[in-house]
């Protein structure tokens, strides 16, 4: 165990170390940077000034303080944890080294713990990093400014449809000149109470980002916030500040170590200041969930009132596809031609014939005309239906920036400004798109970074806008990759036929592997300066239906009124007056975003039979207007907004009576998967932790050890594992610590571009992955025969199917087959990726009275399946009710709604 003094150059066991640059740790006063190898990290903090302060919370138990000694340096300095001073620094020493522990406190309470460090005199006092408890954790202070999410986190701004606004009196307000998240902002003013906003989330941890202020009567100190029913309050006042005008993006409340699930919360106003609620944005775990109060995942629980989020996604100027019911995928959509992004479909009513239907909370798509929404049968009276799998969704939204609406576009080179790599995918099919400078055609790529790992199968390319003979790709390749530097081609296409002006094509490949990057790179042209692109387009085979539960899907306009007079329509019925059994506002824009332009409906208005009723406008959700079927300019400023009819399948529902009480078990499995590589870089076959082993190794001018396809590097050719000369079959394994679930492993083959290097025909060609627990019995995950087309230095991911994970501390590649090299089998790299499967289920009470049919239909179990149910033998007597002729008559009834899934009756 370390002392003061000695040095540190990585945590102890039991410890976690954070660096001097961690966004959480906060610097006042005059703090410069030391840039130098010794440092943790390359860096540390140091200070002359007396009164400058180091600041952080930590969650935790102990503590130490990194710094380093040297002659002359500070012996003062004060280390004040929860307002008390509890020791003092000293890095004067004449042995000067770096990464020194010079202060340590064990011992605290388990918890939060806000820490100081001062320094006292003019002699430099340096801080490199901070240690804590292994599962400790540094905290941000309530009242510091953060503009951006810190890592482990994510935002959604006050605008997200996933927040519930009660109360008459929000002002909503977008581009503000106030520092706001986005420049968005909603609060009430004039001392107005009584207001609340609402939302649910699925996560462990909560952050407020709201504005505060000095002054007594602006903002609340009162302000109420309730999570699962517990209800604590948080203050809005910042005395410490002199700031003439509020202080924006502040942190003001933060929740930590709730259960992973998914908790209702309610903000509430104060009962004091001017400004008594307000929201900026809030911040939860990076791979949780925003849920508005009235959302539902499955369809058969929507009822009037609720609402099923989902995908769309189109290119411009058709009506397009929905996927994902029920999930996140991208953000909502704004107002975009080619949209591409989330939406809510409400539901409304529910008719004669038992068919719910639902209004899409917005317009989907804009810049598209009456006649083409008509042209796809969607504006019949009748609709279209719509299919539930089997067809291809674009992935990326329509991009207005290289890293806006999501994601990230990017490319080797560009030409101009104005013709970005973000170009290629704005889903405008009329501009120039994206061009590379002249000459850099060759080995050219363009990439779009989804904001998490996604399947493509299909890619789209729209070809040059001018010099169409000389100016087109020829050959090319389609990659995947998950770090931006191991790249898996998923397509190759060679010696394709020239391009007309414009045209568009479209390639399936067969991949089935999440990356969280895609590019496009050219190696052949047609004889020009440059291969020019207008568009590229990504999409997922949609093979899974989201909506299991439905029959049927029909896709309409609504109907709007022949006239102003006409009140007999949908859009004035469900959006203008109706409140949704008390779950909305009539009319409220915060629920149907007619701000965004008026939406088309399917009505033919009283201007003659080529006009169509438009209904909505900016600040006015009865507003109408008449607008002629093929009007395009029209068309820009009118959207489509989507009615859905949903049929829903015979529902049997199930709740189980014990001692009184009628309750339901919830299967709950929350899957968390990674994309980092769950072996640590090792350095030999058991350092820094676990095992690597082989069944043999080849040994020449380099000996390729099982650690080096775990080092983390496919550096050259002697950088990996091969088998010993003469055998081409055998296995590399890799033992955990613990066990752990694997649902993906990666194999990266030899880089060696020499010539009798065999990189490629030393490649795995066909083999099992396997688990163990004991290193003795295995079980075979996963099976590849004959995997061939390996590139040098190429990366090939391989997902376990969902039935094959377990927890296992052993796993092997056994390899049986290479590519046709007869010495040897030799790759670079295999690396494991985990993922971690959490269940949240249980038992709850669902009544304690026999319940009505609405309960059963919302909280009943619909699969009984989940029950680990034994089967029982039943003897039950039966009644002799008289005389049958020569025989008798026995009588019994079976309750079928004590008795399920009954196999077999026997009389006797």
């Amino acid at each position: 165990m370390a002392t003061i003094g000695d040095q540190l150059t990585a945590p102890e066991s039991d410890w976690r170390r954070y660096d001097d640059i961690d966004p959480v740790i906060v610097y006042t006063g005059t703090w410069s940077t030391e840039t130098l190898a010794g440092n943790f990290g390359g860096s540390a903090k140091y200070t002359s000034t007396i009164g400058s302060v180091m600041s952080f919370t930590f969650f935790g138990t102990k503590l130490r303080i990194i710094g380093g000694l040297y002659s002359g340096r500070t012996t003062t300095a004060q280390v004040i944890i929860d307002g008390a001073v509890v020791g003092t620094i000293n890095e004067d020493s004449t042995t000067s080294r770096t990464k020194a522990l010079v202060f340590e406190k064990s011992g605290l309470t388990k918890g939060n713990h806000v820490v100081q460090i001062k320094a006292m005199d003019t002699k430099v006092l340096i801080l490199d990093a901070v240690d804590v408890d292994e599962d400790g954790y540094l905290t941000r202070t309530i009242g510091t400014v953060l503009t951006t999410p810190d890592t482990g986190w994510k935002r959604y701004d006050n605008t997200d449809s996933g927040f519930k606004y009660t109360g008459s009196s929000w002002i909503h307000e977008s581009n503000t000149s106030a520092n706001n998240y986005n420049k968005t902002d909603s609060y009430t003013k004039d001392s107005i109470g009584g207001h609340s906003i609402k939302f649910n989330f699925y996560g462990t941890k909560l952050r407020l980002i709201q504005a505060s202020f000095y002054k007594n009567d602006f903002y609340s100190d009162e302000a109420k916030i309730i999570i699962d029913g517990v209800q604590e309050t948080f203050s809005k006042k910042d005395s410490n500040s002199s700031s003439t005008v509020p202080n924006r993006q502040m942190l003001l409340y933060e929740k930590l170590g709730l259960e992973l699930k998914v908790h209702t919360v309610e903000i509430l106003s104060g009962s004091n200041g001017v400004y008594r609620i307000q929201n900026d944005a809030i911040d939860i775990d990076s791979d949780g969930r925003l849920f508005h109060p009235d959302e539902v995942t499955n369809p058969i629980d929507l009822t009037i009132g609720k609402r099923i989020r989902c995908y769309y996604s189109t290119n411009n100027g058709v009506v397009g596809n929905f996927a994902f019911f029920g999930q996140e995928t991208a953000p909502f959509i704004t107002t975009s031609a080619g949209a591409g992004g989330d939406l809510y479909f409400i539901c409304v009513d529910k008719d004669h014939a038992g068919r719910l239907k639902l209004i899409a909370d917005r317009n989907i798509q804009h810049s598209i005309s009456w006649d083409a929404i008509n042209a796809s049968g969607v504006a019949s009276g009748s609709g279209v239906q719509l299919p539930k799998s089997g067809y291809y969704s674009s992935m990326i939204p329509a991009m207005t920036s290289n890293t806006s609406p999501q994601g990230v576009a990017a490319a080797s080179t560009i030409y101009s400004a104005s013709l970005d790599a973000w170009k290629a995918f704005d889903k405008n099919t009329t501009d120039a798109g994206w061009l590379m400078q002249s000459g850099k055609w060759n080995g050219a790529w363009i990439s779009y970074t989804f904001s998490h790992p996604t399947v493509i199968n299909k890619y789209g390319i729209k070809g040059p806008n001018s010099n169409a003979s000389t100016d087109c790709a020829k050959s090319w390749r389609f990659e995947g990759s998950n770090d931006g530097t191991n790249w898996t081609v998923l397509d190759t296409r060679t010696n394709q036929p020239a391009w007309s002006t414009g045209e568009y094509r479209e390639y399936v490949c067969t991949n089935k592997a999440n990356y969280n990057t895609y590019r496009l790179v050219y190696t052949a042209n047609y004889g020009g300066a440059y291969v020019r692109t207008m568009a590229v387009d990504m999409f997922q085979l949609i093979e899974e239906n989201s909506m299991p539960s439905v029959d049927l899907l029909t896709l309409r306009l609504p109907t709007g009124g022949i006239n102003s007079s006409d009140k007999d329509n949908e859009w004035d019925q469900y959006i203008v007056n109706s409140t949704l059994d008390g779950k909305v506002t009539a009319g409220d824009n915060n629920v149907w975003n007619y701000n965004g332009g008026a939406s088309w409906t399917s009505t033919t208005n009283v201007a003659g039979s080529s006009n169509r009723t438009g209904r909505g406008a900016n600040g006015d959700a009865g507003a109408s207007g008449y607008n002629p079927s093929a009007y395009v300019a029209a068309a820009t400023a009118t959207g489509f907004r989507p009615v859905m009819e949903v049929t829903i399948l015979p529902m049997y529902r199930s709740l189980i009576k014990y001692e009184g009480n009628y309750d339901k078990y919830s299967l709950n499995e929350y899957i968390k998967s990674s994309n980092n590589n769950a072996i640590p870089n090792m350095t030999s076959n058991t350092s820094p932790s676990g095992v690597a082993s082989a069944s043999s190794m080849y040994v020449g001018v380099s000996t390729y050890e099982p650690w080096k396809a775990f080092n983390g590097t496919s550096s050259d050719g002697s950088d990996g594992w091969a088998t010993e000369n003469g055998k081409v079959s055998g296995w590399l394994a890799y033992k955990f610590t613990n066990p752990i679930n694997i649902y993906k492993y990666a194999i990266t083959s030899r880089n060696s571009a020499e010539s009798g290097a065999h990189s490629i025909d030393s490649a795995p060609k066909t083999w099992t992955f396997e688990g163990s627990n004991d290193g003795d019995n295995w079980v075979v995950l996963d099976t590849r025969v004959n995997v061939t087309g390996w590139n040098i230095n190429e990366t090939k991911n391989f997902e376990l199917e969902r039935k094959y994970i377990s927890n296992f501390v052993h796993y092997r590649l056994n390899i049986s087959e290479n590519n046709g090299w007869g010495s040897f089998t030799c790759f670079a790299e295999l690396r494991l990726f985990e993922i971690k499967i959490i269940s949240t289920s249980g038992w709850s009470t669902v009544s304690t009275t026999s319940p009505p049919e609405n309960t059963f239909i919302n909280e009943g179990m619909g699969d009984l399946s989940i029950l680990d149910r034994k089967s029982m033998d039943i003897v039950q007597v039966m009644t002799n009710t008289g005389d049958l002729g020569s025989g008798k008559v026995f009588k019994s009834t079976v309750s079928l709604k004590k008795y399920i899934d009954i196999n077999n009756f026997y009389v006797k």
